[in-house]
């Protein structure tokens, strides 16, 4: 069965591999993802926000972290997703499917990606104190 996106989370789907590809990164992660959700705005904008931080500042710093590669492109527009990034959209499933929702939205996917623990941006949200507990779904 395909995944199924609100149309925000299909925005910021889009929008993670265009951020990949103006990095020049050979792949899309976890924090090109969180780069889209900001772009796409919707709910995950909106939990970032709620919890005091500024959604600006989680997008510079994503940046800091991760700068752009160095030298060409680093594709040809056919990024693959990263292990860690299928990770994350199977948790953002699991957890749209347990709030009885049939598509995955962009506040699904930001706690897919803060309790994928081993992602860059699962560390840039916590070291600017946002975790996967203090994010608060609407059922």
């Amino acid at each position: 069965m395909p995944i199924a996106f609100t149309a925000t989370a299909h925005t910021a789907m889009a929008e993670a591999r265009d951020e990949a590809q103006r990095l020049r990164h050979k792949y899309v992660s976890t924090e090109h993802l969180l780069l889209g959700l900001i772009v796409a705005g919707g709910g995950a904008v909106k939990q970032i926000a709620r919890l005091g931080v500024d959604p600006d500042e989680v997008y510079s710093e994503i940046e800091k972290s991760f700068p752009p590669a160095k030298g060409k492109d680093a594709s040809d527009g056919s990024l693959e997703q990263s292990p860690l990034l299928k990770q994350v959209i199977e948790r953002a499933r699991d957890e749209a499917s347990y709030h009885g929702k049939d598509k995955i939205g962009t506040d699904h996917l930001l706690i897919g990606i803060l309790e994928q623990t081993k992602g860059g941006a699962a560390k840039v949200l916590k070291k600017l104190g946002v975790d996967s507990s203090s994010v608060q779904l609407d059922d």
